[in-house]
């Protein structure tokens, strides 16, 4: 899946799909290299990383009790924006940490 979630909007979205496209070429040739069909993010990983966003999405005034947009779920939960620098996104889908896989 590209282009979500937590991508949007801190920046130029071109610039994130060329950081996710990136990021999914090493994500095939880390499954060439070990010979496995499928690589499934931990769940640990997976919980830190969400929870993570969520903290620094906590920050901004897009959670503010006054602020009623569509970027906010019934529940509250933002999942269309990234919260930090878009270098920060670039660092983050640099390489691929193959401790944060399960292969299979």
């Amino acid at each position: 899946m590209m282009y979500g979630p937590n991508t949007n909007l801190s920046g130029s979205i071109i610039y994130m799909l060329e950081n996710q496209a990136r990021y999914i070429t090493k994500c095939v040739k880390t499954l060439e290299r070990t010979k496995a069909l499928a690589m499934h993010v931990k769940a640990d990983v997976q919980k830190r990383f969400n929870e993570e966003i969520m903290e620094q999405l906590s920050k901004t005034v897009l959670v503010h009790e006054n602020c009623r947009s569509y970027f906010q779920a019934e529940n509250g939960r933002i999942t269309t924006n990234w919260p930090g620098l878009m270098l920060d996104y670039r660092r983050r889908t640099h390489r691929v940490r193959k401790r944060d896989y399960i292969f299979t």
